[in-house]
């Protein structure tokens, strides 16, 4: 992840030049009869439109220069603002940057409305001419001229006012979703709890979209009301006193708006709250349905998001059925105000009965008609709007990260590329405890800082503190230069390994070329998954292409072997980037003797974001592979290649590789996330294959690579199904570690878990997965790189927790650290998806096998760097 300038920059690789549309040079002719558009539409006639045929906005359209109109007159609101207004500060950004634009709009809609409502006159004239035996040749093309000139103004202010609204809702709603995504990027971490993803994205799909219908249905709401009272004045004025019992069923109608609005109202905000909560659970279900499926818990989760969409429906039916109910009232006025006002001219004899008369009353009363019809649908919409116009304005409101400890100047900083001055952090303000204090920090250009320490230390808060991405409440920050990010987990966008590397900047062969040196990556086989490790590999090299000043570093090397962690400590780290500032949080202690300083964290404050972690497992029976091979998609290369071997019930079993040599597929096959396209995968002679999904499933445990937690509470975290006690959670917390850190929380196994874990640190999410499988206690257990981001101390606590738990188990554990399995029963070796070995530790220790290599290349590694080394170096 860049941080600076890339967060701006467009992913088309490069900009399409084209011609800016004619409407921005159009003259006041052209603009009038919309002829500047004639040219787009031939060329549209003779050949298919290419993108380069599609003309630019002008200046004043594009969403960058609207957003700049919106977001002065917001910050100008914000500064006038008391504490006390409860104005929609919103509202009234828009009303500063459109009105002007707006009064236009209004202006053709006030012709438009005149025009319409003056023709019932216009046919009582022309009625009225028709009738008499003397002809008037002069009086009567009089009547036809101001006729053709009354259609004329109506349908070019029509037009315009048409044109011009959506034009104006373009502008409101493109600035509007750059508000709305620029906001997301300064959020608070504890307003981020407050807003999910899902709920943004509605923020931004729906609302901004409903605001950019503002300025058509309110112009069509007033110009509805105007355009009765005007064919109520004509018909007065052609009628007399015998319209007047008309105007009772017309208050009557317009009286049952007040109820009806404020029921509507409701309705809709229960919509969007439960449409929020929909949106957000099943983006959460679908970001985390591998884990789904490996935990068999689709029923659940089918259930939540079907209760979620009941209970939405339940308000739509509610907003429906009044809607229904309004239309019908506002479908049947018009008939019962005609009959009304016949009835009325009976019985007053304010006019009499005759053609030119009912054709004006018929005429003024299909003219009512229409606005009669719009006005409850023009009623809902701005209901709507208003609620939308409500939740942003919250959204927009709510409490960003401190200004002042983001801003990065050079200048500032000469010498050191960062300096945190008794720093205070804290990740929310109901935190019973901050997360970092009295920090005191001094990193000089292109020194190497490692950071260390136990889970939950604080050591990725750490990172985020520099990056100005949690809540300082004391002490100043200064960063000197651009920075860029490597995060624990890592984050890969659709699209090819270059276009992950590049993230928007041009291609510089040269650069390119060494960033993917740097990071080990060998380029091909484009329609395979990447594993773990080749994503985190990415990610670096996209870090590494991104040229920056200073390089914050999450565990990087947590997901890769050792030898790859190795070659990625001495080339990228210390060779690429060996003048710039590099802060690497890492729990490989083998790399700490070549940093220039070790910032050890030893105080654990945060309940949330740090490091990585741990798998488990469950089931009694014996696995056997038979000539099993795995693709991914059809015609795909093969990933795994005729694997054959036998797991004994209640085995040890750990499996090593490279990265990416077929380790985690091993585990997808396993779990028939992916399917064998050819050979046997049997489960105590049965076929996996041949049995239920949910049957299968749920006699395996797994504590995946990727630690997955859901929006809730810790509780229905460890189990979502509600089949364990209290007790039993307890028992098996303390066993994961995680007692003394959830008894220091207020509600306890019912405190709260944001989305996707995020106010968890990676090592305590694992941590939380692995007290899944202990709840089940199933007889086969898979580590899927379980313990590779946690400290080596909690690695070594937690070994035995599983030892001792799952002793008469099947254990398969996936692992880079080679003590992690060097005491299995078994070892199975991968590389590029074939098994080359598969034997006793010990029995292949004696020979020149590839374990053993792998064994040597990870001791030597650690004796190179031996802890002896580290006492030299001063720590900070």
């Amino acid at each position: 992840m860049l941080i600076n300038e890339c967060l701006s920059e467009p992913l088309l690789g490069q900009k399409i030049e084209t011609k800016e549309t004619g409407f921005g040079h159009a003259t006041f002719l052209s603009k009038l009869i919309f002829s500047w558009v004639n040219s787009l539409l031939i060329l549209g006639y003779s050949k298919p439109l290419d993108l380069e045929d599609i003309p630019s906005l002008a200046s004043d359209d594009e969403a960058n220069t609207t957003y700049k109109k919106f977001v002065d007159a917001w910050e100008s609101l914000v500064r006038e603002r008391t504490k006390n207004n409860t104005k929609s500060l919103v509202l009234w950004s828009i009303v500063r940057t459109y009105l002007k634009e707006n009064i236009l709009i209004a202006f053709y809609a006030l012709i438009r409305t005149i025009s319409v409502a003056v023709s019932p006159l216009i046919l009582y004239a022309f009625v009225n001419y028709s009738n008499r035996t003397e002809v008037d040749l002069k009086q009567g093309l009089s009547i036809v001229g101001i006729l053709i000139l009354t259609k004329l103004f109506e349908s070019f202010s029509q037009r315009h006012w048409f044109f011009n609204s959506r034009r104006s809702r373009m502008k409101m709603r493109s600035a509007l979703m750059v508000a709305v995504y620029r906001k997301q990027l300064k959020l608070s971490s504890s307003a981020r709890t407050r807003h999910s993803a899902g709920e943004i994205m509605n923020y931004i799909a729906v609302d901004a979209y409903r605001m950019g219908e503002f300025p058509w249905w309110f112009h069509t709401a007033w110009t509805s009301a105007l355009q009765i009272v005007l064919s109520t004045v004509i018909l007065f004025g052609v009628v007399g006193i015998g319209a007047l019992p008309g105007l009772v069923p017309l208050l009557i109608f317009g009286l049952l708006n007040v109820p009806f609005a404020r029921i509507l109202k409701n309705c809709q905000s229960h919509i969007m709250i439960a449409q929020d909560k929909r949106l957000r659970s099943t983006s959460e279900i679908l970001n985390s349905m591998k884990i789904i499926k490996l935990q068999s818990w689709e029923e659940k989760f089918k259930s939540l998001v079907e209760s979620l969409h009941n209970e939405e429906f339940v308000w739509l039916s509610k907003a429906q059925i009044l809607k229904a109910f309004g239309s019908f009232l506002y479908w049947m006025s018009p008939t019962v105000i005609s009959t009304v006002v016949f009835v009325g001219c009976i019985v007053s004899q304010s006019a009499p009965l005759n053609a030119e008369t009912i054709f004006t009353i018929l005429a003024a009363l299909r003219n009512m008609g229409e606005p009669v019809r719009m006005i409850p649908e023009a009623l809902s919409i701005m209901i709507q709007v208003k609620v939308s116009f409500d939740r942003l304005n919250k959204f927009l409101l709510d409490e960003d990260l401190n200004n002042d400890d983001s801003e990065r100047n050079l200048q500032q900083c000469s010498v050191n590329a960062v300096e945190i001055q008794d720093g205070n952090f804290i990740w929310d303000h109901e935190s019973v405890s901050p997360t970092l204090t009295c920090l005191n920090l001094e990193i000089k250009q292109g020194q190497k800082i490692a950071v260390c320490g136990p889970v939950g230390a604080g050591k990725s808060s750490l990172l985020y503190a520099i990056l100005g991405e949690i809540l300082k409440t004391s002490g100043t920050v200064n960063v000197g230069g651009t920075l860029a990010y490597v995060s624990q987990s890592s984050w890969i966008e659709s699209g090819t390994v270059q276009d992950n590397i590049l993230f928007g900047k041009p291609m510089d062969k040269t650069r390119y070329e060494k960033a993917i040196k740097a990071c080990d990556l060998e380029i091909g086989q484009r329609g395979i998954n990447l594993s773990g490790g080749q994503k985190q590999r990415i990610q670096l090299a996209r870090a590494v292409y991104n040229d920056a000043d200073i390089y914050l570093l999450d565990d990087p090397f947590s997901v890769v072997d050792a030898h790859t962690a190795s070659i990625l400590f001495n080339d990228c780290v210390m060779t690429s980037l060996r003048e710039k500032a590099v802060v690497i949080v890492t729990h490989q202690l083998e790399f700490l003797s070549e940093v220039d300083n070790i910032l050890v964290m030893e105080q654990p404050f945060n309940q949330g974001y740090v490091s990585s972690g741990l798998v488990g497992l469950s089931l009694s029976y014996a696995f056997t592979l038979t000539g099993a091979q795995i693709r991914y998609r059809p015609n795909a290369p093969l990933v795994l290649k005729g694997i054959t071997c036998t797991f004994h019930e209640g085995s040890r079993v750990g499996v090593v590789g490279r990265t990416g040599s077929g380790k985690s597929t091993l585990i997808s096959g396993l779990f028939r996330l992916v399917e064998p396209s050819t050979g046997d995968i049997l489960i105590d002679g049965i076929n996996i294959c041949s049995i239920g999904l949910k049957d299968l499933r749920t006699k395996l445990c797994i504590i995946p690579q990727e630690p997955t937690l859901f929006k809730g509470s810790i509780r229905t975290n460890l189990e979502p199904l509600g089949l364990y006690s209290d007790d039993e959670i307890w028992k098996v917390v303390e066993k994961c570690q995680l007692k003394e850190t959830i008894d220091k929380l207020p509600s306890l196994l019912d405190s709260s878990v944001s989305d996707e874990g995020g106010n968890w640190s990676l090592g305590e999410r694992q941590l939380i997965c692995l007290g899944r499988v202990l709840l089940k206690r199933n007889r086969i257990l898979v580590l899927d790189e379980a313990t590779a981001s946690i400290d080596s101390a909690t690695d070594a606590i937690l070994q035995r927790v599983i030892r001792q738990e799952f002793a008469e188990c099947t254990v398969i554990t996936v692992a880079h650290r080679i003590p992690t399995v060097i005491d299995s029963d078994m070892v199975m070796v991968l590389s590029y998806g074939k098994l080359v070995e598969y034997d006793e530790p010990s029995k292949l220790m004696d020979t020149n096998s590839s374990f053993s290599k792998l064994v040597t290349e990870y001791w030597s590694s650690c004796r190179k760097n031996s802890f002896t080394n580290i006492i030299s170096k001063q720590p900070l």
